[in-house]
């Protein structure tokens, strides 16, 4: 299959960047936050979310508390396990 794709709306060919409309986007994480339940916190309520499903997943196929962190950690692109702790505890 050969298909062509369109470039997203926002490539900005020039500069080789996204360009995007902060606030619409901004309004649109909103809507799909409350649509789900959720306050809306804006998109680092997402790394929260993730980072405290994703550990208990990871807890739950027998990795240590300590390497479920540091695994979590590596997928967020950090390198510091102890960074996951603030998403998991806020501290």
């Amino acid at each position: 299959m050969n298909a062509e794709v369109e470039p997203f709306e926002g490539f900005n060919e020039e500069h080789g960047r996204f360009s995007l409309d902060e606030r619409g986007y901004q309004r649109d994480v909103g809507q799909a936050e409350r649509a789900a339940g959720e306050d809306p916190e804006g998109t680092h309520g997402f790394r929260w979310n993730f980072t405290q499903e994703r550990v208990e997943e990871l807890q739950a196929h027998k990795l240590t508390h300590e390497e479920a962190r540091q695994e979590v950690s590596w997928e967020m692109k950090h390198e510091r396990g102890s960074i996951t702790e603030y998403y998991l505890f806020g501290s």
